[in-house]
């Protein structure tokens, strides 16, 4: 049997207004206050150029006051100015937090290259730091259909990393310029996608992530397919974590009865009914793999292969919640159409155990 990983232990285990507000204050012009009129003295009587004289200080008094009003709005402007120099820009700001995406993934690299955490002696910090990047694929899996740019950006680093080392992995500045261009294309494909029904959004996404993933192997060489399939690294960036539900195969009606209960808020009247159609999944799911069409490992993470099961799940999945949909309430249906669908990766809990060493020989 085979070993298990630390990226399977953790899988398993597992966001201008200031240019606006600066630009409105610059349109407004100061409307210009009314003054009396002016009159020259002439051969009036006293009283009249005494008028003329009150006048004349009520002018000057108006005209010092729209002088300070101005002063004080220019002062305001030119702080308002200095502070949105000061303020780093959205992107400067997404450029900071994928360098330190990148960071992450290098200390990932490390940890997953090295001998002993490949035998499974993962110390607690690295152990933490692995956590750490794991949450910032959830993240990634948060903003893709809402950043697509963002999501091509943090993808496309995956792979730079990813392949960092000697000149047969690295990739070539092409090989970025079409990556760049395919993740870009992908989630703004994804974006366009309903939201419900929550099953057929799943299948739309997963068709959709299966193109893309295809045409990223056709343009990566060999070597750089077989690092990425390295210590199930490629599982990473195949699929969508937040909708993702790993399952051991032993008990898995009820983990999946459960996970449905809930979901859709049933009660318990309708427990049997739950493990029926859990059941029914699991029952469609093994004749599946009787046929040949197994489950793939987590080295077949984003082929063809495992794409063709995912797609062959959410369908298994939807017949058997169709089949629990007789003994939902509205309000419980309507979860089951809006709801995000969770997409079940069945996995056989014992052969990720490692494996016994052998008894003595006599």
């Amino acid at each position: 049997m085979r070993r298990s990983t630390p990226i399977l232990i953790v899988l398993l285990g597992a966001s201008l207004l200031g240019n606006g507000l600066l630009f409105s204050r610059l349109s407004r012009a100061p409307e210009p206050e009314k003054t009396a009129p002016y009159r020259a003295p002439g051969a009036a009587d006293p009283a009249s150029r005494t008028d003329q004289i009150a006048l004349l200080k009520e002018s000057l008094e108006a005209e010092k006051k729209k002088n300070e009003e101005l002063r004080t709005r220019i002062e305001r402007l030119e702080t308002d100015k200095k502070v949105l120099v000061q303020e780093p820009t959205p992107a400067a700001g997404r450029s900071e937090k994928l360098a330190a995406f990148r960071d992450k993934l290098r200390k990932l690299m490390k940890v997953m290259r090295d001998p002993a955490a490949k035998a499974g002696a993962v110390d607690p910090d690295s152990m933490v730091e692995l956590t750490e990047t794991m949450m910032e694929f959830f993240k990634l899996a948060a903003i893709r259909t809402r950043e697509p740019k963002t999501y091509a950006d943090y993808l496309q680093a995956f792979y730079e990393v990813g392949l960092e080392g000697d000149a047969t992995t690295v990739l070539t500045p092409a090989q970025s310029s079409a990556l760049s261009k395919l993740f870009e294309d992908f989630g703004i494909a994804l974006s366009k996608v309903p939201s419900s029904p929550s099953g057929e959004r799943l299948l739309k996404e997963i068709e959709l992530e299966g193109g893309v993933m295809s045409r990223v192997r056709d343009l990566l060489t060999g070597p750089q397919r077989d690092l990425l399939s390295k210590d199930n690294m490629n599982a990473l960036a195949a699929g969508n974590m937040l909708s993702m539900s790993y399952i051991s195969k032993q008990g898995a009606v009820d983990q999946i009865s459960q996970m449905w209960t809930q979901l859709y808020q049933l009660d318990a009247s309708q427990q049997p009914q739950a493990k029926i159609a859990a059941q029914a999944y699991m029952d469609a799911m093994n004749r599946a793999n009787a046929e040949g069409k197994k489950s793939p490992g987590f080295e077949q993470s984003g082929s063809p292969e495992s794409y063709e099961y995912r797609l062959r799940s959410v369908r298994e999945q939807l017949a058997a919640l169709n089949m629990l949909s007789g003994s939902m309430t509205p309000a419980q249906l309507e979860r089951l159409r809006t709801q995000t669908l969770r997409e079940f990766m069945i996995f056989d809990g014992r052969a990720t155990t490692v494996e016994a060493a052998p008894a003595p020989e006599k």
